[in-house]
């Protein structure tokens, strides 16, 4: 029986390489993983990312990786001098060197388009992989090239990452550098540039005001590794580094700290949340890293506790299933609704009859209406922020409250782990129960915990103060990827293993050939392996 399309496949793929012929199918197919590896670096300006740069080089140099950095801002000043959308850009000084990548890379994203920078990338990358099959004589048909890293300096949008994970869904790890605003700002007056300038380049950078511009707080929040520069110790980065490293390559004996399992459990929590806004999760240790509550976002329901899953929708009373949206919303657009309604009885539009209706209007272009005036009001000033008209109790709350239906517990000098930062509310009650220390990942902007408390929250490390800190460590969404040992911890003689990923290369599995591949291999094999007689 043969199998033409297969043979043609084979001809074309022969590549795939060279011997797939002479391999039990299993075996072939394990044999075909990537050993290549993409590093991206996303991080807040001022955090010092070529230390860190230089560092994952340098760890990856261990591994025997053949590395290449790719610098963004290279590919920036170069697509300025190529495309036809872009003036080349002049430079003359540092503060003239952020604020100009940052305005071209946003006209790029805006009138390009998103992902054009990622794509730079790849094409750079194929370049690259081109280049060394040439210096080394391999096959250009052949995609096997060996142990060669690439590191992406610096992605600074989701689409950026999105793209990158879409192509390289198990060989693409994102490293986001964490450092505090007071000593980016240090490191950027270091560089001779002014204050205001400064502030123009980190509000920039955090988030711009198009949806296009730089977002590298919402980039950030995609990481597999949180590094924390804070310090600016480079042995301590170096040291956090290498774990990563390790743990992308599955090395053994490497387990969670006491921050990871914090954050995982409250991320683990969060995915119980049936919250239409967002999922929040919280999660409340002690010094021994002992859990001893788990809260999350959604409805309370009577006596204590949340409504929870439990198979009869009839019992449970959450926003999803209590008219299918959000309470808190439909109170804000009743505000909107009564402001435009203030505005239309009050007509500021006229000085005639105060009951005019919205047709004697002026028709004046210019003149917006008590809808625009009402819809502008809203957006523009904190209404639009309020949180208090949610039928859900707070994670953090959640967490803390349960504590109060166990009096076996307490929340005196305990750590608080949060998917995102407290909102000033969970603030207040989180100091007044005794949490010493909070730990979070992603910012809430409405938040105005520290400048309302700021007597007793602190962001600094301060010994007398509750402190709010970021989250330094292997991201929750990939902490079983890093930490679940898919192959043996020890040799038949009892001996521990080095390394512990299944097939070798690192802990994601890669193909370098698509399914269609592989599902033709072992339809070949198989029906080569008996003769069908008529």
């Amino acid at each position: 029986m043969t199998n033409t399309a297969f043979a043609v496949k084979e001809s074309k793929n022969q590549s795939m390489d060279d011997d797939s012929t002479e391999k039990k199918s299993i075996d072939f197919i394990r044999s075909r993983q990537s050993k290549t590896l993409i590093i991206g670096i996303c991080g807040t300006v001022g955090s010092g990312f070529r230390s860190l740069v230089e560092t994952v080089k340098s760890e990856l140099d261990i591994y025997d990786y053949d590395t290449h950095t790719i610098r963004v801002s290279d590919i920036i000043i170069d697509l300025s001098k190529k495309h036809p959308k872009l003036d080349e850009l002049v430079i003359r000084n540092s503060a003239e060197r952020y604020l100009k990548l940052q305005s071209q890379g946003n006209l790029i994203r805006d009138e390009i388009e998103s992902t054009y920078l990622s794509q730079a990338v790849i094409s750079e990358i194929t370049r690259i992989k081109a280049e060394i099959k040439k210096k080394n004589n391999i096959n250009p048909d052949k995609k096997d090239i060996g142990k060669v890293a690439f590191i992406i300096d610096q992605l600074k949008h989701p689409h950026e990452v999105e793209l990158l994970r879409l192509i390289y869904p198990h060989n693409f790890y994102l490293f986001g550098m964490l450092r505090s605003e007071s000593e980016r700002i240090i490191n950027l007056r270091d560089e001779g540039i002014s204050t205001n300038d400064i502030y123009k380049i980190i509000t920039e950078d955090k988030k711009s005001e198009k949806k296009t511009g730089q977002q590298t707080e919402k980039t950030i929040l995609d990481s597999d590794f949180f590094i924390n520069n804070n310090s600016g110790n480079k042995s301590l980065q170096k040291q956090a580094i290498s774990r990563c490293i390790a743990l992308i390559h599955g090395q053994n004996g490497i387990t969670p700290t006491r921050d990871e399992k914090g954050m995982y459990t409250a991320f683990s929590a969060s995915l119980t949340s049936a919250c239409l806004s967002r999922q929040v999760g919280a999660a409340i240790l002690n010094d021994d890293g002992d859990i001893i509550a788990t809260g999350r976002n959604d409805v309370p329901k009577p006596f204590g506790g949340l409504y929870y899953e439990t198979g009869n929708i009839a019992d449970d009373h959450r926003c999803i299933h209590k008219g299918g949206h959000c309470f808190n919303d439909e109170h804000k657009n009743k505000i909107r609704e009564k402001f435009e309604s203030i505005l239309k009885n009050y007509n500021i539009f006229s000085n005639e009859d105060p009951k005019s209706s919205e047709d004697e209007l002026p028709s004046d272009p210019t003149v917006v209406s008590p809808g625009e005036i009402a819809e502008l009001l809203f957006n523009e000033t904190p209404v639009s922020s309020i949180i208090e008209y949610s039928r859900a109790i707070h994670a953090e709350m959640d967490a803390i409250t349960s504590l109060a239906r166990n009096p076996s517990e307490s929340t005196k000098d305990k750590i608080l782990y949060s998917t995102t930062y407290p909102c000033h509310n969970c603030a207040r009650h989180i100091v007044a129960s005794g949490i010493r220390k909070v730990v979070f990942i992603e910012p809430y902007e409405k938040s105005l915990a520290l400048r309302l408390h700021n007597d007793a929250i602190t962001e600094l490390n301060e010994a007398y103060k509750v402190n709010f800190v970021l989250f330094e460590g292997v991201s929750p969404r990939r902490y079983q990827k890093f930490f679940l040992a898919t192959g043996d911890r020890k040799d038949k003689n009892g001996k521990a293993k080095p390394l512990t990923s299944k097939y070798g290369n690192h802990i994601d599995i890669q193909f370098l050939d698509a399914p269609d591949d592989y599902e033709l291999k072992i339809h070949k094999d198989f029906t080569d392996s008996y003769t069908i007689s008529n």
